[in-house]
């Protein structure tokens, strides 16, 4: 039988992976300025399809002859979780579309909120005091960073950041409930149900320049698919609403990259927003990984 001794090592390095997930995954609006292509759609599918070729990738080296079968063990589990993560990309893509990037990020902060009434509720999980302390403090860092920019934008773009919200809450429980199932193959069903919806989209016109192309390849197959893959390591062995907890971090850094590298101005606002956030996750992180083994 475990002990929580036993368990602490593994906390420890599901907290690392994690934090490492949320940094590469902060990078994604970097990527996004830097391309040439505005189209979110032909976007969607290059980042997709670098993701499902990296992920589908690793799956062959660890399993070689055994790939189907891993493909075939995800099961129900694995088809909900292809559906809601599929229905959170996209939705995502439309939030972005019809609302303020404001009013989306304001929206996405609520996801350790959405997660963690699931879990209780799902999972029986219930999270600790300095836990809950966490997710305030970090959900009002994100209130500051974009108070300036929420405005009405339109029902339809605010309804899509909304869904977005549910549909990743939803996939991290259903990944935490069933993580005695190796959940990868999720990552490339939903990419390559993601390309051909946005190629249905796009009627087949998706040709990109070799430089978007190369851009999206790093986006997503290393940034998106390396964070992805550690997100579900991180899942087997952190409660649900703590591991989308660490997502905020993405939400603090990602300002800071396109100012350091492109050199967009960056409010006083969404620097105190930011450090906000990172100084309570991180805090959280630190007395974790400072407990006793």
């Amino acid at each position: 039988m475990k002990t929580q001794r036993d368990e602490l090592p593994k906390r420890s390095l599901a907290l690392a992976l994690i934090l490492a997930s949320s940094v590469m995954i902060s990078f994604g609006g970097l990527a996004v300025r830097s391309l040439d292509t505005s189209d979110p759609w032909l976007i969607n599918i290059y980042r997709s399809g670098s993701l499902a070729a990296i992920v589908l990738a690793t799956i062959v080296f660890r399993l070689g002859p055994k790939t189907g079968t891993a493909f075939k063990q995800v099961g129900v589990a694995g088809v909900i979780a292809s559906i809601v993560i599929t229905l959170a990309g996209l939705s995502y893509l439309q939030a972005l579309m019809n609302t303020t990037v404001a009013n989306t990020l304001f929206t996405l902060g609520s996801i350790p909120f959405f997660t963690a009434l699931l879990a209780w509720l799902i999972l029986g999980e219930r999270l600790n005091t300095i836990t809950l302390i966490t997710m305030f403090v970090a959900c009002l860092g994100i209130i500051v960073m974009v108070k300036d920019g929420l405005s009405g934008g339109t029902f339809y773009g605010n309804i899509m950041a909304l869904i977005t919200a549910f549909s990743f809450a939803i996939y991290a429980v259903v990944v935490r409930k069933y993580r005695h199932i190796d959940m990868q193959p999720v990552l490339v069903i939903s990419s390559i149900a993601i390309i051909i919806i946005c190629t249905w989209q796009l009627s087949g016109e998706i040709s990109m320049s070799v430089r978007d192309i190369a851009l999206c390849f790093l986006w997503g197959g290393i940034l998106s698919g390396v964070g992805n893959m550690f997100f579900l390591v991180a899942a087997r062995h952190l409660p649900a609403a703590e591991i989308t907890l660490y997502m905020l971090i993405e939400f603090a850094l990602g300002p800071f990259w396109v100012w350091l590298f492109v050199g967009e101005s960056l409010s006083v606002a969404t620097l105190i927003g930011g450090f906000m956030v990172l100084s309570a996750v991180l805090a959280r992180s630190y007395i974790e990984m400072s407990r006793k083994h």
